[in-house]
């Protein structure tokens, strides 16, 4: 019952009017935000997408091998907090 509450929360502008402070656009991305999210595109264009096939037929080696790029370039921590070694950012960076 939480999950439908917080979807029905989440979806509210649907039902009520909403203020302009209260809505997110990517104008309000921070430059750090916008780094992490221009590397997080341009690692799935160059190393995700042009093997999508591979992926999907479970080659286990190279989703291990993209994995380890991913965490070479901190997209695997983002969220983790400072004192365990992650990034501890926000959730919007980490979307």
């Amino acid at each position: 019952m939480a999950h439908v509450q917080e979807a029905n929360a989440a979806a509210r502008f649907l039902t009520q009017s909403v203020g302009p402070d209260e809505v997110f656009t990517r104008e309000v991305l921070t430059e750090e935000q916008r780094l992490f999210g221009q590397t997080a595109a341009e690692f799935m264009r160059q190393e995700v997408l042009p093997r999508e096939a591979q992926i999907f037929a479970h080659d286990w080696g190279l989703t291990r091998e993209l994995l380890k790029k991913a965490a070479e370039l901190d997209l695997l921590r983002l969220e983790i907090p400072t004192a365990y070694g992650g990034l501890g950012l926000d959730l919007i960076s980490a979307a």
